[in-house]
């Protein structure tokens, strides 16, 4: 079995700037083939602006996300709350699958 080595990119300080979109596109172009974000991170704007770079996205990239956090709150693991914040991710990311969906933090109540 022949598993591709993936290198990542994270993307907690991703904002839609011009400088930004650049790093993304040369990422992408000098090899980067897994790229980690979250529904929070930057209010949502990592998420959005991944997708609107990137999309329609290279075969071997791997999009991974997550949530679960919630900004000065417990988190949240509930399975309405997941479905939502998956269907808002897929939105911004442009896909219909998301291909690694993490847990950003266990909630203890669920």
């Amino acid at each position: 079995m022949n598993i591709p080595c993936r290198i990542g990119l994270g993307t907690n300080r991703v904002r839609d700037t011009k400088e930004i979109r650049a790093v993304l596109k040369r990422a992408v172009e000098i090899g980067i083939n897994f790229i980690d974000t979250a529904n929070i991170y930057q209010g949502g704007q990592s998420e959005q602006t991944i997708g609107n770079t990137l999309s329609p996205y290279p075969k071997e990239l791997v999009i991974a996300t997550k949530s679960g956090m919630v900004r000065g709150s417990s988190p949240n693991n509930k399975p309405d709350y997941l479905r939502n914040c998956i269907e808002e991710s897929m939105r911004k990311l442009k896909v219909d699958c998301i291909t690694l969906y993490q847990l950003h933090r266990v909630d203890p109540d669920t």
